[in-house]
This record gives C-alpha cells, structure tokens and sequence, in this order.
C-alpha cells in the first residue's frame, strides 16, 4: 500500500514506497467515472517519466495535465485517484504490480511512485491509468548489481532553452540507448535571453508563483524530443540556477520556494525536503560495481558570488567575469557548505569502486581569461570558490583513484585536467548545452585566453548536444555529439569528438 509522508512547509511527500509484494489494488467503476468526470479530458499530455533509479528501485513519474497550459493545467482543486500497472513486458501483460495512487492539487497532481526490491539490469515497462484514459507506457531499467563489472553507458545533458532551438539531442540519445540520462541542470529558463526560435510563456517576466513555474515545465515537457526520452529513459537530474535559485533570488524568498516545489513535481526524483521542508539533494548513486556517482548541490550552500564588483565590466561576461580580490581568495569561502563538503570528503576516502564520478553543475576547472587590466576568473564557477576547490582537490589525493567531474553551466564543450602541480587529481568533461547560446560577451574571453590554459584540451563555444560515457573497469572512452542545426527540428549529428579518459593513480 502506498506509504503517506508529511512535510512541514513545503507540505510535500506525497510518495508512495512500494516493494514487489504490493497489493493488486484497483479503482472500482464507479471511482473511475468520477475521476474521469473531474479531469474531462485526457489527463496524460505531459507524458511519464522514471528517474533515480538505482539496481533495485526506481521513481516512475506523470503529472495530470489535462490542459497543460492553464491555471492548474485544468486540474480540479480536489484529490484524483489514478491506477498504475508495472509489468517485465511490454505489452503490460502478466504485471508484477497494479496500484492506485491519490493525486493531490497541493502537489500538482504529480505523481512519485517508488519501486523498491526490483531485480538489478532488469527492463520494466509502466502506465498510468485514468477511466478510459491511459498514459503512454514507459520503460524504464535498473542498474547493474553492486559486485557487477557490466559496463555502463551514461548521457550527459544540461542547459536546454526552449526559445532557443529544439531538443532534438534526446532523439539521438534514445537511439544510443544509455543506462541513464545525467541532466546538470538548467531543465528550464525563466526567459529565452534573446531565443527566438520557439515563443516562451513568461518571457521577460519575473517566475514567482507556483502556477507560472507549473506552467512554464509544462511547456517545456511539449517538446516530443524530450518526451520521448523521459518515456524511454531513466533520468538522473540535479537542478542548476536557472532551475531553483535564480541568481538575485534569496533563499527562503516565495520565488526560491515555489521554483523548488515546482522542480520536484516535474521531476522523476525521490521526494528530496528534509521535515523542516528544506530540500536536500546532494548524494551517491552507484553505477553497478564500476563507479561511485556524486550528485553535487552547488546553489544552495554557496558563498555570496557577487564578489570583486569593482572590477566587473558589462563587456566582460557581462559582469561576471573579474578580478580576483582579497575576499575571493579567503580559506573560509565555501561552494558547498560545510556539511557537503565534510560528506563528500568522507564518502571520497571510502569509495570502493574504480572510478569516482562527481556531477557539477558548474566547471571545476580553473580558467584564466586575460583583459588590460590582468587576468580575470568566472565567479559563478569554481574559480570563485578557489579556496573550497583546492580542498576538494586536496581529498582527492588523499586517496588517489580515478576521478572523473561532470559539468555544464557555460553552454560550451570542454576537455580539462584538474592538477595539483604535475599531478592530474580529475579529469573535467564539460559538456554542450542542448540549445542555449553562451554569447560573445562571454565567449570571447574565453576563446582569446586559450593559450594561458595549457589544461583545457578541447574548447568549442558554440555547438550544441549532449556527451556519451562508455564506462568499463579499466577504460573510460567520452564522446561529444555535436548536432548541426538545433533551430530546426530533427538536428543530425554534425560531428563527434571522441576521447579516452585515461588518469594514471
């Protein structure tokens, strides 16, 4: 039976729990004609998803949108049960699990349901069920066993603006069929920032209200491209700035609140809000036997980034990039809190598996940019946290072992060795967005000052696209898909960079 969790503030948890030996619980008749009567119409516009899986569990997801793009996405301001069906086939015949789940308006009527004691490397097919309506049937897989050394296949994404093109990267990572989708975040913009591709709600507008970010995902989740991947695809997700902490916003402020109720409803994630309703995300997935991954929050914790404003210039990263100062520098400044980094040092010396993967929003990697009045750093990066990176860095060492960081933010590709002196400590794949520009102001920098970035091995400011990961015990091959044209939809892949992650410990 589904498993009720109550959340102060947020008032979420609204999660159902559910191991293999779960009933066969089913609507009666007349439950299902007043549902169908409350939603009147197909509820199921947004798709399905599944997310957080892991060898044995995953997150199956669906929110019920009957008119996705009006207030409450025409949902009724009252309870509505759904019937769910979980099955090894795919035609859903002999199913392993049926179930009914209570929708809620006070979550979106989003739906989180939690598969637990599945079997490791196994397909699992899923749908949702409303009356007459049926949802599309998804697929989901779990990971490999703990001991296994079953090689895995990741697909790196981040960044995708809807006004700026379409997501036509996930048509060809459904057709590489990865273990799992890593999305870095920027799952959605609260403005096109100039894209003029695709008309966006809200454009220019400052996203406040429950309902506007509710609205705002569910346009985004129109694009076939990205729905078909969350059909097809389990979905690792972490949220980056544009998601939840909108630079400006404060936390705890009614936008910082709302944007982080809407990220888990809209996402194939396990309920992340603490009792007192702070959300908390940071933490590991192993992938099998082969590697450790470690999801990183790197908003929430943060020092103030708005740091050396004295020497930001609009022509420059549009502020952004400055000259490092005395603040900037201070041994006590942190990007992931205390807590994060204390866990993430512990976890690191006791990791057992080969590889070691931490997953960052934003690039690792020092980069200097050269201006007339000297070199300048990033300070929404690591570069504005120097002392916090070079104690990750100095964890890494302690136990050296081969580490591999994964990051977005900057809507350009990139291929840097994380050192320490002659010592290589990581290997940082930084990888494309999936449509958003990174515009003169901020590329120009960056591309002028290559030379000063020995480190840096493969810099491209303006292709788009995603990073496939081929995981084995021994090798780590990367290869970066670069799409042709993403303002058109059906992009092919224009060109491949392919690469061999090779850290000797």
């Amino acid at each position: 039976m589904p498993r009720q969790v109550s959340r102060r503030n947020f008032n979420l948890g609204l999660a159902a729990s559910l191991g293999l030996a779960g009933s066969f619980e089913s609507l009666s008749a007349e439950a299902q004609s007043r549902a169908e009567t409350l939603v009147g119409a197909d509820p199921f516009s947004l798709g399905v998803a599944s997310g957080d899986v892991t060898a044995d569990s995953v997150v199956l997801w669906t929110r019920l949108a009957p008119s996705p793009l009006s207030e409450a996405g025409g949902m009724p301001s009252e309870k509505v049960p759904i019937e769910y069906v979980v099955s090894k086939s795919q035609d859903l015949s002999d199913p392993i699990l049926k179930g009914v789940y209570q929708t809620s308006p006070v979550f979106g009527h989003s739906v989180h349901i939690e598969l637990d004691g599945l079997t490791s490397g196994q397909e699992y097919w899923y749908q949702f069920r409303l009356g007459r309506y049926q949802s599309p049937t998804g697929r989901t897989r779990t990971l490999p066993a703990s001991t296994s050394d079953t090689p895995i296949q990741i697909a790196q994404v981040s960044c995708q603006n809807f006004a700026q093109g379409y997501f036509s990267a996930y048509d060809h990572i459904l057709a590489d069929d990865p273990d799992i989708v890593l999305h870095l975040g920027d799952y959605i913009y609260e403005q096109s920032y100039g894209g003029v591709v695709r008309s966006q709600i809200h454009d220019g507008e400052r996203l406040v209200s429950l309902d506007d970010f509710r609205r705002l995902y569910a346009q985004y989740k129109q694009d076939e491209s990205l729905k078909s991947a969350h059909q097809h695809l389990p979905f690792i997700c972490i949220p980056d700035n544009h998601d939840v902490q909108i630079d400006g916003d404060e936390t705890g402020s009614t936008a910082y609140t709302n944007a982080w109720q809407a990220w888990y409803e809209n996402m194939p994630v396990r309920n992340p809000f603490d009792v007192s309703g702070h959300p908390k995300i940071y933490r590991t997935l192993p992938l099998g036997g082969l590697a450790t991954l470690y999801l990183l929050d790197t908003r929430q914790y943060r020092d103030t980034q708005t740091i050396c404003s004295d020497s930001s210039r609009l022509d420059m990263g549009f502020n952004q990039y400055v000259l490092p100062c005395e603040d900037l520098e201070a041994e006590s400044r942190s990007l992931l809190g205390a807590e994060q980094e204390g866990w993430l040092d512990e976890a690191l010396q006791t990791d057992p598996r080969p590889w070691r993967v931490l997953a960052s929003t934003i690039p690792m990697s020092p980069y200097r940019m050269d201006s007339d009045e000297g070199d300048r750093v990033y300070f929404g990066s690591w570069d504005g946290y120097p002392a916090a990176r070079q104690r990750l860095i100095s964890s890494i060492l302690t136990k050296p072992k081969k580490t591999i960081v994964l990051s977005g933010d900057v809507h350009s590709s990139w291929l840097n060795r994380v050192m320490e002196g002659d010592k290589i400590a990581a290997v940082e794949v930084t990888g494309p967005s999936v449509t958003s520009g990174w515009p003169p102001p901020l590329a120009d920098p960056m591309l002028a000052s290559q030379h000063l970035n020995p480190h840096a091995r493969l810099i491209d400011m303006t292709s788009h696209g995603y990073v496939r990961h081929n995981i084995s015990k021994n090798a780590w091959r990367a290869s970066y898909q670069f799409l042709d044209n993403v303002t058109v939809p059906g992009a092919t892949i224009s060109q491949t960079v392919d690469v061999v992650l090779d850290i000797n410990v």
